[in-house]
């Protein structure tokens, strides 16, 4: 899942450590946000070294190896045909009618998964995305509370989640919001990297944000150099004691780094006393956090995305075909969760076949061959026109030894030197060019930096 330049930060970093780097990854499932797809493309070339790893240790059950096993080759239908001999694939195309029967799957599947593996392993609830995922958390959260899971009594906090920026729209001031929290990963200005700014002006006009720090520093920021900061926003989030809840966002304090609180991290609430959560997490440790400000959401659904890596005794999925995330790779993720079960919810099971397709990423490596391709086209075309002149300078050399020549050679001679006088005439006019642009970029930078200052 890493994108281009981080990866070439890691290459840059090991060989100046003499470090070996080590890939893992699967270019069936979900590749990075931003442009890449190197480990798909250093396999696919063989630019590296690469055991391919094929036994499927996840899967325990003929039921979970079977769709495993189709959608590896990317048989959506014989995968989606498996489910519904099994009775488990369902299709409900109103989306309200959909939730409340995810939910009531998902809440009958964690008790029996619980019951099943003496509480080690339960149900994970998937969907494509944020707003499906919040609706059907809402029924689940009802359900569970009629039969007891978590308390009744709800305790609400003002919590933070990310902000789903892409490459383009990270660049536009309009993207962003007063209010928002930023955290850059390297040094803005008097901003150290890893600490908490809002961002407090947007200027749409100039495309700038600007970041106030909690120690009353302020910095400007174009827009378009806002690639190192990770947005959040803050929303209202409603938990009840035993409750599920995941992190979104490692903790870096010492607590959070003795106990192994990462991104993606899921527990348990196990106490809300006032404002202070007390949380046993996946890996056993139990954790005392502040509700308020946390970096944490509602954990009993989770994103495509968000599920990538998990693993759970049953599986219970959302999808529908007309959602611009329902791709092969998203459905491979999707779909390969499980241990031993696995139930779907899709509105049209043969739209859905329709409207699957590979998920398509910007390929550094395939824009190197075709800028390699276009100057190897460049060079040919200089090659071939040097050998045409070549042939012409013998052609007439040949005319003239034949015909003795004086007259040809000096009317060679006056094209030669008006060849020449042309090729000084363009280089000077395209210096002169040049001096005009940099003196309106100089300008150009003299009228910004006034603006800044304004």
């Amino acid at each position: 899942m890493v994108d281009s330049r981080r990866l070439g930060a890691l290459v840059d970093r090991a060989q100046a450590e003499n470090a070996q780097v080590i890939l893992l990854g699967d270019k069936k499932q979900l590749a990075a946000i931003g442009a890449g797809r190197l480990g798909q493309d250093l396999d696919e070339n063989g630019l590296i070294k690469t055991v391919q790893m094929d036994e499927s240790l996840r899967q325990k059950t003929e039921y979970a190896k079977a769709i495993d096993a189709a959608m590896k080759v990317k048989d959506v239908r014989l995968a989606l045909e498996i489910m519904a001999k099994a009775g488990k694939l369902v299709e409900v195309q109103d989306p309200e009618d959909r939730a409340k029967a995810m939910a009531k799957a998902y809440v009958e599947a964690e008790g029996a998964a619980r019951e099943a593996t003496g509480g080690k392993k339960g149900a994970l609830a998937m969907t494509l995305t944020n707003v499906e995922r919040q609706a059907v958390i809402r029924e689940i959260r009802t359900l569970q509370k009629e039969n007891g899971a978590i308390g009744r009594e709800d305790h609400s906090f003002i919590t933070r989640a990310p902000v789903a920026l892409d490459a383009v729209t990270r660049k536009l001031a309009a993207s962003y919001r007063e209010g928002m929290v930023a955290i850059p990963s390297r040094t803005v200005g008097e901003i150290k990297a890893g600490s908490e700014a809002r961002v407090t002006t947007v200027d749409t006009v100039k495309n700038t944000i600007t970041l106030s720090s909690v120690d009353g520093k302020s910095e400007v920021l174009d827009a378009r150099k806002s690639g190192n900061l990770m947005m959040y926003e803050e929303r209202q989030t409603q938990l009840a004691e035993g409750e599920k809840i995941t992190w979104l966002k490692s903790d870096n304090s010492e607590q959070g780094k003795f106990n192994r609180i990462k991104n993606g991290l899921s527990g348990t609430v196990e106490k809300i006393d006032g404002g202070t959560l007390t949380v046993k997490t996946k890996l056993g440790h139990t954790v005392q956090i502040q509700g308020e400000n946390a970096y944490i959401t509602n954990g009993q659904v989770s994103t495509g995305h968000k599920a990538q890596g998990a693993t759970e005794h049953t599986g219970v999925l959302s999808v529908s075909a007309g959602d611009k995330l329902a791709t092969e790779n998203m459905l491979y993720v999707l779909t390969t969760r499980q241990t031993h079960d696995l139930v779907a919810f899709v509105d049209d099971k043969e739209k859905l076949i329709e409207a699957l397709r590979p998920e398509m990423k910007a390929s550094s490596l395939e824009e190197q061959k075709e800028l390699l391709k276009a100057l190897t086209e460049q060079l040919r075309a200089t090659v071939e026109k040097e050998k045409a002149f070549v042939e012409g300078l013998k052609l007439t050399d040949s005319i003239e030894a034949t015909m003795g020549g004086s007259e040809l050679a000096s009317d060679r001679q006056r094209r030669l030197e008006a060849d020449n006088q042309a090729a000084d005439s363009g280089a000077a006019k395209q210096q002169d060019q040049q001096h005009a642009l940099q003196h309106q970029e100089k300008v150009q930078q003299q009228d910004h930096s006034a603006g800044m200052e304004m």
